[in-house]
C-alpha cells in the first residue's frame, strides 16, 4: 500500500503514502518509522511493511510497533505486565512504551473484567510512572486501585486508532 520516494534539493528524500503520488509539505510518520526499521526496499513492500503485516510473526502487527516504538522485526515486547506491592497488597502494574513520533494514531488502554465490557483504564488504574527515555519514546505504567485479589481477573488491551 505504500507508494513512492521522491527526492527534492529543498526537502531531500521524502515518502509519499500512495504510488505515483507527490510527498506534498509533511512526510507520512508510519512510512517514516517503517524507512527507519526496513531497508528501503522492504519499507515499500507492502507485504513487510504495510500496517497489518507482522514479519516477525510476534503476534503484534506493524502498526502496534509503530505506536508502542518497538522494532517490527524483532520479538522484543514493548509491554508487559507485573506485581507490585503497595500498602502490603499486591497490585496490577502494565508497563508500556509510546512512540511520540506516532502523530496519526491515538493510543488508549483499556480493561475489562470479562472480555466483553471494555472501560477506560482510569477508572481502574491510576498513572505509576510516566517517563521519557533517552531516545524521546514515552514509557507509562499504571497499576491498579485496588489489590490483584479483590480484583479478581482482569483484562487489559491496548485499543489503536487513527
Amino acid at each position: 500500500y505504500r507508494g513512492s520516494v521522491f527526492w527534492s534539493e529543498e526537502n531531500g528524500w521524502r515518502p509519499s503514502k500512495n504510488i505515483d503520488g507527490s510527498p506534498g509539505k509533511s512526510s507520512d510518520p508510519y512510512f517514516i518509522w517503517a524507512w527507519d526499521y526496513f531497508s528501503d526496499s522492504a519499507s515499500l513492500d507492502a507485504i513487510l511493511s504495510n500496517e497489518l503485516e507482522d514479519p516477525d510473526n510476534d503476534s503484534l502487527t506493524n502498526i502496534v510497533e509503530y505506536a508502542l516504538s518497538s522494532d517490527p522485526l524483532s520479538k522484543d515486547r514493548a509491554y508487559f505486565s507485573s506485581l507490585v506491592e503497595e500498602n502490603n497488597e499486591y497490585k496490577l502494574a502494565f508497563t508500556y512504551t509510546l512512540n511520540p513520533q506516532a502523530t496519526d494514531i491515538s493510543v488508549n488502554v483499556e480493561f475489562s473484567f470479562d472480555l466483553i465490557e471494555w472501560s477506560p483504564v482510569e477508572l481502574a488504574f491510576k498513572s505509576y510512572i510516566n517517563d521519557k527515555r533517552k531516545d524521546g519514546t514515552q514509557i507509562n505504567t499504571i497499576l491498579s486501585q485496588n489489590s490483584v485479589s479483590t480484583n479478581g481477573r482482569i483484562f487489559l488491551r491496548l485499543h489503536i486508532t487513527n
